[in-house]
């Protein structure tokens, strides 16, 4: 999930990244929310 957060914070595309790691674009999105979801919280 971090590199996910790191990837997306280096400014890679969504698209390549779900290509990378095979699932959609969808899931992606929905995982960086559950991310920024999760650190908001944390605060």
């Amino acid at each position: 999930m971090t590199l996910l957060k790191t990837l997306y914070d280096n400014g890679t595309p969504i698209k390549t990244i779900a290509e990378q790691w095979k699932v959609s674009r969808t899931t992606i999105y929905r995982y960086l929310n559950k991310l920024n979801n999760q650190e908001n919280k944390d605060k």
